[in-house]
């Protein structure tokens, strides 16, 4: 078992060339724009809702500075990769890929390491030549799989838990091997800085205290040295943790909130334990954030391999090397075991002691090939041409079928991110409005945060559209693939005086921008029927109405209603709109509401507070309507008020009259089959 030293320089400087390329082709650098990105084909796109989030705190950390043990930002972050991308800010400025940097990093450092973990276990164990070459065989297994190379390069913080997971249990191997008070308390130290990496860490301390605990069971330290070692431990895990400790006792609802979100019911613990092992070599995740939908962990070559190095761990497994990896890959499935399986974020700390496992039964197999053959050189081959094989299978998964699965582009946020840039980009007039996004996503809020002379509009064009003031004009951004109506509604209203351009990637239509000119005032469909000239509170002015009869036959599910109004005034408040259906209009029965929609307009997606004087908002509406409906005349009225009081604004006509409390849309008939 033994290399050539010009073989075994040559096969690390392959095992190099191949976990830096798989890691750093067609890898996006720092300034590059959206658009420039998806035509150069980076991998992978956009801005991930999680790495905006990430970004955000980091930003947040680098414009204010402090120290915070817990990150209170969406459902709380652990810090570490978040202080790591807070430091590429420092050197590059806050750059979009700075979170996929800060994982990137830790990352590469793993691959240096790994090889340290994979020998310390086995001094006792294993000749020189064994032990070199089982840290080849993990490093291999990690340079090539495919969870190690697509968390690399996306910014969260799994590649940094993996990292600090294998960082702690070389330290902890370290200080059992001369268990000082000094080096007990550094491992426990190291221990207490993984738990700021990813929640699933927080059952690392676990794991550690299983393989101490296995190795006093049959190695029997003397008792004051097992006593001073755990102190030290102890001391030195709590000294690193205590703000995190203190912050949970302040805060523990932050803490906790992201936990209790994903736990499961007891009955479904037995499901997760075998989907979260099958998902190592049958069937992985679906999700498209974390993998190729349904990978396995592993591919069939180091499947088997994995397998082979569960049953030798199981096989010896009173001897503290083999018991080690079973251990510590058990207790980090947990957090998938309590939650969903397979999960390919929560399983980050049992993705280390899977290819440590794998590499055993590498390792094994190595030494039966080399015992028949009578040469060293034979195997190294043969595993040098499977490790490139399996750099083959994630380089095609990664580069080729993952880009093409089809909600790829959407759940990295393409669209969103290539809109705020353009946005930013675009003259301050005329008005940028967004659709269906919200200015207010991370994605967005991100690439926008710098520049907070930057106002950018939104609405939800799958509920309505929302019409620029005729003085200002505007510019549109609409994600093609979520809002295929606003571009249709503004064809109706503006003719042909709309200019748009369309931006694709991978074939994939991504986003239209549309032109709307300054001066160009919108046109009332002809089909619309006219509403009186009237003002709800000074706010609203109904212009039209559209439906799709005036006498509607019974029986009838629903009424759909398209609302056209003019925003007269601005408020800070977020008033909801009422749409009411009253009647029967009989002089005997009164005023009855027979239907009724209350909500903010587009469906809360551009609310009274953010609606700029001037603008036109077209929203379609859908009134129940109960299926023994009484027939007669009914009215349509329309109604401003605030909530929780139910207070109505007032309606007053164009010379300022009062007039009640709605305004009256439009007669109804309904009639009988």
């Amino acid at each position: 078992m033994r290399f050539d030293r010009i073989g075994a320089i040559a096969a690390g400087l392959v095992l190099a060339g191949v976990a830096l390329g798989l890691r750093l082709y067609r890898f996006e650098w720092p300034h590059t724009s959206a658009l420039d990105a998806l035509q150069a084909g980076t991998l992978p796109p956009g801005l991930h809702w999680d790495e905006a989030y990430n970004t955000l705190a980091a930003l947040r950390l680098w414009r204010e500075g402090g120290f915070e043990p817990f990150i209170r930002i969406d459902l709380g972050r652990m810090p570490l990769h978040i202080y790591l991308t807070t430091l590429i800010f420092a050197l590059f400025g806050p750059i979009t890929v700075g979170g996929r940097m800060a994982a990137l990093i830790p990352g590469l450092l793993n691959l240096l390491i790994i090889g340290v973990l994979a020998r310390a276990p086995f001094r006792d164990n294993l000749s020189e030549t064994e032990q070199r070459n089982l840290a080849w065989l993990v490093t291999g297994q990690m340079a090539v799989t495919y969870w190690f190379v697509h968390t690399s390069r996306i910014g969260m913080e799994h590649s940094t838990m993996a990292f600090y997971s294998t960082l702690a249990l070389i330290a902890l191997w370290w200080a059992v091997r001369a268990p000082t008070f000094g080096r007990a308390g550094l491992a426990g130290a190291v221990l207490g800085l993984s738990i700021y990496t990813y929640p699933a860490a927080y059952v690392l301390p676990i794991a550690a205290l299983g393989i101490l605990a296995h190795h006093a069971l049959t190695q029997r330290p003397p008792r004051p040295v097992r006593l001073r070692f755990a102190l030290a431990y102890a001391l030195g895990f709590c000294l690193v943790l205590l703000p995190f400790i203190l912050f949970f006792i302040r805060y523990p609802e932050w803490v906790l909130d992201r936990p209790s979100g994903v736990r499961v019911a007891p009955a479904m613990i037995g499901p997760n334990v075998i989907n979260a092992l099958t998902g190592f070599v049958w069937r992985g995740d679906y999700n498209t954030s974390y993998n190729l939908r349904d990978r396995p962990f592993f591919d069939p070559f180091q499947a088997a391999l994995f397998l082979l190095g569960v049953a030798i761990c199981l096989r010896r497994i009173r001897q503290s090397a083999y018991a080690f990896g079973l251990i510590w890959f058990g207790v980090m499935l947990l957090p998938q075991v309590f939650s969903e399986a397979p999960h390919f974020a929560r399983n980050a700390g049992a993705t280390v002691p899977a290819v440590f496992i794998a590499a055993i039964g590498g390792a094994a197999v190595w030494r039966w090939v080399e015992a028949r053959a009578r040469s060293a050189v034979l195997p190294a081959v043969a595993f040098s041409g499977l490790t490139l094989v399996s750099a083959g299978l994630t380089a095609r998964d990664y580069f080729i079928r993952w880009p093409q699965v089809p909600d790829y582009l959407p759940t990295f946020r393409a669209a969103e991110r290539l809109e705020a840039e353009l946005a930013l980009q675009a003259p301050r007039e005329p008005v940028r409005y967004l659709s269906p996004i919200d200015s207010g996503i991370p994605t967005v809020r991100f690439i926008l945060d710098d520049h907070p002379e930057t106002q950018v509009e939104s609405f939800n064009g799958r509920e309505c559209t929302v019409l620029p003031p005729v003085e200002r004009g505007a510019r549109y951004f609409i994600t093609a693939y979520e809002d295929t109506r606003t571009l249709g509604w503004l064809g109706r209203m503006y003719g042909s005086r709309l200019s748009v351009k369309s931006y694709a990637a991978n074939g994939f239509e991504l986003v239209k921008q549309v032109d709307v000119p300054a001066g160009q005032a919108p046109v009332l469909p002809v089909e619309s029927l006219r509403v009186p000239d009237q003002r709800l509170g000074d706010l609203v002015q109904p212009l039209a109405v559209m439906v799709p009869a005036q006498t509607i036959t019974t029986p009838i599910a629903e009424l759909p209603v398209t609302l056209i109004w003019k925003v007269t005034g601005q408020t800070t408040e977020d008033l909801t709109l009422g749409l009411y259906l009253f009647g029967p209009n009989l002089p005997e029965a009164g005023v009855q509401m027979a239907a009724q929609l209350d909500r903010q307009p587009c469906a809360a997606s551009h609310p009274t507070s953010r609606s700029l004087p001037g603008e036109w908002v077209v929203e379609e509406r859908r009134l129940a309507l109960a299926p023994d409906l009484p027939l007669g005349r009914y009215t349509l009225a329309l109604a401003l008020y605030r909530q929780p009081s139910l207070e109505r604004l007032p309606v007053t006509d164009a010379t300022g009259a009062p007039l009640g409390d709605t305004v009256n849309l439009a007669e109804i008939q309904v009639a009988g089959p």
